[in-house]
């Protein structure tokens, strides 16, 4: 990553994905990294490698974004936020 965007005295460089299951959910591989290096894009836009990561890791589970918006929509997802 050549630079974060956040951050007033420091760069941030990194953001975080919380991955939750409830029940006995099951994941589907095991074939992915814990890291995703991707350009930067716009402001509080998420990389596409991000959904690809989750959409294989539970591929008929139900999936839920917090703090989106209308760029973050994605069909069979669930997405909250305020500025929808």
């Amino acid at each position: 990553m050549s630079h974060g965007r956040t951050g007033h005295w420091i760069n941030h460089s990194q953001e975080h994905c919380l991955v939750g299951k409830k029940g006995l959910a099951k994941s589907a591989s095991y074939e992915d990294c814990d890291i995703i290096v991707a350009e930067p894009t716009d402001s509080s836009r998420k990389p596409e490698e991000l959904y690809q990561v989750i959409e294989r890791m539970v591929p008929n589970g139900k999936k839920l974004e917090i703090f989106g918006r209308r760029h973050n929509l994605r069909a069979g997802w669930t997405t909250l936020g305020n500025q929808l």
